[in-house]
């Protein structure tokens, strides 16, 4: 499975659906604008804090905390097998914790969130496309708090069903957590 910026893809279908408008051409009496960095990266942890910059108008900055699990493969060689993100669409909207699933899954059975003596988050599939399955929900700010507030040395888990109807779980870890997800709401 490829790793692409989550939001990035869940923004891409109704952007495939608009046409764009070609940019007006440069007049040699404009100066051109800074150039701003178009991605960036930054780690904390097992969490990673991803920005890119997004043409508008108004062109705006796209921020997401994301987790990859990796498996070995034959060879000696780690695939990353699923992908977890926290982010938002817009600054108004609530973040929202995102799975990134192998095709193989079971919708009979949505996605669930557990951590050790916490209330297990439910994510609902919402589509699937030739690089992953997607579940989501929206987190509430008394969810966000309770993910921050996890140890560093705390880990979950992502529990689902394959399309064999056997339950399947994929680690999450919690180290890191707080510090990507100051640094996504400073963003």
């Amino acid at each position: 499975m490829h790793m692409w910026p989550v939001l990035a893809l869940l923004l891409a279908a109704p952007a495939m659906a608009q046409q764009q408008r070609p940019a007006p051409p440069a007049t040699p009496a404009q100066a051109p604008a800074a150039p701003e960095a178009e991605r960036s990266t930054a780690s904390f942890g097992d969490w990673t804090v991803r920005c890119e910059r997004i043409p508008g108008p108004p062109p705006r900055r796209q921020c997401e905390m994301t987790q990859a699990v990796q498996a070995q493969q034959g060879g000696g060689q780690a695939q990353a097998v699923a992908q977890w993100a926290i982010g938002r669409l817009a600054p108004n909207e609530p973040f929202r914790f995102v799975a990134v699933l192998p095709v193989n899954v079971s919708f009979g059975m949505p996605v669930r969130v557990t951590a050790e003596g916490e209330p297990p988050l439910t994510l609902a599939f919402t589509r699937c496309v030739p690089v992953g399955c997607f579940a989501e929900v929206s987190l509430s700010a008394d969810a966000l708090r309770r993910l921050r507030a996890r140890a560093a040395e705390a880990s979950g888990r992502v529990e689902f069903r394959d399309s064999g109807d056997r339950e399947l779980g994929l680690p999450v870890s919690f180290r890191g957590f707080a510090q990507a997800l100051a640094a996504l709401e400073g963003s």
